[in-house]
């Protein structure tokens, strides 16, 4: 499957995203103990990947991973330089509009937890809010940097925060604090960009 993946996108997929492959972390089945969840990403599969189609004509070599509960699409924007990592992008399934959310595959996995750290954690079970947080520390120890997994410790131990009225989820860190966070651990040239990923009929 890598190298159909290659063949068509001309992209090697990265280290430490293979790595995980290589665990099953992205290979969803009922008895798979070691599938990786996060709250918004459903992992494509290698075979998915390389046979993947946008629904539209993509202006942009994106690499596709995972996609949002909504349909939206997680792709890799192929770095020119090799030297330099791919950023990922999410590109939506009802805009032409594509948003850079992380400089590479490790932020996109840091800044998944710090937005479900915001606003995806049920106000009736947070305790198992956090316990994803902790799960999630385990987990990445090895791929994230130390004061990455400071951080999501950190949030873990919050109060968990008023709720909106009638709203059924809430979060341990504010609005501001995620954007915080985002600019101090993730912060490069493109972070947040918007541009055209495909071209409206």
């Amino acid at each position: 499957p890598y190298e159909k993946i290659e063949e068509r996108y001309n992209f090697r997929l990265p280290t430490v995203y293979q790595t995980m492959q290589s665990r099953r972390w992205f290979e969803f089945n009922q008895n798979n103990p070691h599938y990786l969840w996060l709250n918004e990403a459903e992992w494509l599969s290698l075979k998915k990947i390389a046979e993947y189609d946008f629904g539209f004509p993509s202006l942009h070599n994106f690499v596709p991973f995972a996609i949002t509960g909504a349909g939206d699409t997680w792709c890799w924007l192929p770095s020119p330089d090799e030297n330099h990592p791919s950023p990922i992008v999410l590109c939506p399934h009802d805009w032409h509009m594509a948003t850079v959310y992380a400089p590479h595959f490790e932020g996109f996995l840091y800044r998944q937890i710090i937005d479900f750290a915001t606003d995806g954690i049920e106000v009736e079970d947070d305790e198992e809010g956090r316990q994803w947080i902790h799960n999630w520390q385990f987990v990445f120890h090895d791929f994230l940097p130390s004061e990455w997994i400071d951080t999501l410790q950190d949030i873990a131990t919050r109060p968990l925060i008023k709720p909106e009225p009638d709203s059924h989820y809430t979060g341990l860190i504010t609005e501001a604090e995620n954007h915080e966070i985002v600019q101090r651990d993730l912060a490069f040239a493109r972070l947040n960009e918007e541009f055209v990923w495909w071209q409206e009929s």
